[in-house]
């Protein structure tokens, strides 16, 4: 339903944005147009699940970290990293995360509850870097990001009773 849930989505990614702005990785927001458009930041590149095994290596995990942990650092959770095209690769290397839409905000003492949630998919995005090797680059993979992918987290763990999965 564009009319109810397009703006919704529009104000939660904004709002992310807003939270991020200045964050390594994160793309400039530049404000909203509308109720259901807003500029961004031109970001030339691909994504991540476009480039070769031979074009992943350490250096770019590494900077697909940084800017994890930049968005954490600012109480924000992507909550949608599983999609490796929300990773876009520079020309340069350097790595910019896209699309908000799903991102909670945290780090508001008056909403524990947000906090909570916030914190449990924080634990969900930081799998993200296991996830992009395991796929693209399984021959990286470290023994603790075998582990990580195989330990689900509180979060995912209701989330599999709740679907019966």
């Amino acid at each position: 339903c564009r009319i109810c849930i397009a703006p919704y989505l529009m104000c939660r990614e904004t709002r992310a944005l807003l939270r991020l702005q200045g964050v390594v990785g994160v793309p400039k927001f530049y404000g909203q147009i509308d109720r259901l458009a807003f500029a961004l930041e031109y970001v030339e590149g691909k994504p991540i699940s476009e480039l070769a095994s031979e074009e992943l290596n350490e250096e770019i995990f590494g900077r697909v970290q940084q800017a994890i942990d930049g968005i954490h650092e600012r109480h924000v959770s992507h909550g949608d990293l599983k999609r490796r095209t929300n990773f876009i690769v520079t020309s340069h290397g350097q790595v910019v995360v896209v699309d908000y839409a799903s991102a909670v905000i945290g780090g508001r003492w008056w909403r524990p509850v947000t906090n909570w949630i916030q914190h449990q998919m924080a634990q969900i995005d930081n799998k993200a870097v296991a996830k992009i090797k395991k796929l693209g680059a399984p021959d990286l993979m470290t023994q603790s990001e075998w582990d990580l992918l195989n330990q689900p987290t509180s979060l995912e763990k209701w989330a599999r009773k709740l679907l019966k999965r």
